[in-house]
This record gives C-alpha cells, structure tokens and sequence, in this order.
C-alpha cells in the first residue's frame, strides 16, 4: 500500500535536501508552489502516485535538478518553464 496522503506546504522548509523519491505510493492532492523552495534538490521522484492539478511553475527554480519523474500521476495543463534547469538530464511526466 506506502504511503497515503498529500504533501504538505511545509516540504518547502528542507531546503538543504537533495532527493525526494516517494515513488510508488498513494500519495494523492497537488504538488505545493513550495516545493521551488527546494533549490538544493537534484532528484525529484513522485511517479507512481495519485497525484493530480498542474505542475506548479516554482519548478523551474530548482536549478540543481539532474532528475524530475512525474509520470504515471493524473497531471493536467502545461510543463511549465524549466529553461534554467542546465543541469537537467532525465525528465519524465508522462
């Protein structure tokens, strides 16, 4: 079963952490606007979730990325801007 539930706007006060996979869980609700905070982050692994509205455009300020996986959650709209990710080698959002 995992883990279950929504992520909480208080995600965006780990702004030292570096990874967030809680891949393969129920965890359900929309991605904070807070999670840009999280600009030390290089892997960023949601897939496999319940997670659904749009990818929030605070996104692009996490210029450490290497990895996004979103895919395989109930996203809508549009990828939004992530033209500062230089470091960015695997995007998944299907």
């Amino acid at each position: 079963m995992g883990i279950q539930g929504t992520i909480s706007e208080w995600i965006g006060n780990l702004t030292n952490l570096q990874k967030l996979s809680l891949y393969q869980n129920e965890i359900n609700g929309t991605l904070p606007q807070t999670i840009g905070f999280l600009t030390s982050l290089d892997t960023f692994a949601l897939f496999t979730n319940k997670l659904s509205g749009t990818i929030p455009p605070s996104i692009g300020k996490m210029t450490f990325l290497t990895n996004i996986q979103l895919h395989e959650n109930q996203f809508s709209g549009t990828i939004p801007e992530i033209g500062d990710l230089t470091s960015l080698q695997e995007l998944f959002v299907m």
